[in-house]
């Protein structure tokens, strides 16, 4: 059994909180174990859990998805690197749809969001929504999309529209979602897309379809989404911290890009759910100290869906992906060293 410490740590600010303002805040300290040694590894990039099987992507590589089981067994590889029907250029982000047994992945290179079923078999792969243009072309979406329960499309949006665009189940696209915080809170000589850039989320949502939540790197914003009962889709975002000091670089005599500074703050990683709860991997030190490497913390802030932060998980490693199983009792988490990758298990 992995050892498990947890202590109580006094909080005076009310955001601290779950429900009440007076109390307390745990802190949960986790060792790990290593499940998948680096041996056993390619570059992975993402985690994705099922009720039964870890998927890994991988980035570079000739074929994307490894499949392994929770006892860090090896059981196939799929998914092809290409520009085929059944192939895929670029997968960061994979959800898992409990109620239908399958994976979710959006290939932002190719515009297409895939379904793959029956993973540890002979894996199917289908194209189940495909981004041509909305209308002026006022949808620009990032490297983020997600699947609801109701079939609808949820993905980030770097255009002035909103952060959040939402699509029918027909793919098409239906409207914004949270409005942008003002350039002028940066830097107001940014284009509108170098504003909207640098809100570019990683996201979860959670194994029933009807919430998802989204964090960013270099902004303390988390935002919320959920089905109503009659199918609506709400939103609300919790705004503690902007980016700060963004440098505004001219290109050409038109466009204003911006790029993080050294002294930039790096939020958060990394960000996975249950029904109950909300995991996000927060960094919350300046991009310079870093050291040139990934994004990485062994710090997880957890909340509720209500957006109140409950406790704060501290692991004993840095990593710098994770993911929860859907029943809530484990965690996996990436992790490189100088020993190369290894996935790592924590139990909660």
């Amino acid at each position: 059994m992995m050892k498990k410490y947890v202590f109580l740590l006094t909080v005076l600010f009310s955001l601290f909180s779950c429900n009440d303002n007076n109390k307390v805040l745990e802190v949960e300290h986790l060792a790990s174990q290593e499940l998948i040694p680096d041996s056993m590894l390619r570059k992975p990039s993402e985690i994705c859990l099922t009720d039964k099987n870890i998927l890994i992507s991988n980035l570079d590589l000739d074929t994307i998805i490894d499949v392994f089981d929770y006892k860090g067994n090896y059981i196939n590889r799929f998914l092809p690197k290409g520009q085929g029907p059944k192939e895929a250029l670029f997968v960061v982000h994979m959800q898992y749809d409990r109620k239908n047994n399958c994976v979710y992945a959006p290939d932002v290179r190719k515009n297409s969001l895939y379904c793959f079923s029956n993973i540890t078999n002979k894996p199917q792969i289908e194209t189940i929504f495909k981004y041509e243009c909305a209308p002026n072309d006022s949808v620009y979406l990032n490297n983020w999309w997600g699947k609801l329960a109701n079939n609808e499309i949820i993905a980030g949006n770097s255009s002035s529209g909103g952060m959040l665009a939402h699509f029918s189940a027909n793919g098409t696209f239906m409207d914004f979602h949270e409005p942008l915080p003002d350039k002028k809170a940066t830097d107001e000589r940014l284009s509108d897309w170098a504003n909207g850039s640098l809100y570019t989320p990683t996201a979860t949502v959670s194994p029933e379809g009807k919430k998802a939540a989204f964090v960013y790197s270099y902004a303390d914003i988390l935002t919320i989404a959920q089905l109503t009962p009659n199918g609506q889709l709400v939103t609300k975002s919790i705004r503690k911290q902007l980016p700060n000091d963004i440098e505004a670089i001219q290109y050409g005599e038109h466009v204003v890009a911006g790029a993080i500074s050294p002294r930039t703050i790096m939020h958060y990683a990394s960000i996975t759910s249950t029904e109950k709860n909300i995991y996000a991997l927060h960094i919350g030190i300046p991009y310079k100290d870093l050291g040139g490497k990934k994004m990485h913390s062994s710090t997880i802030r957890v909340f509720d869906w209500e957006g109140n932060m409950c406790k704060i998980i501290k692991l004993d490693k840095p990593v710098q992906e994770i993911k929860v199983t859907p029943d809530g009792k484990t965690l996996y988490a990436i992790n490189e060293s100088e020993n190369g990758y290894s996935i790592l298990r924590y139990e909660m």
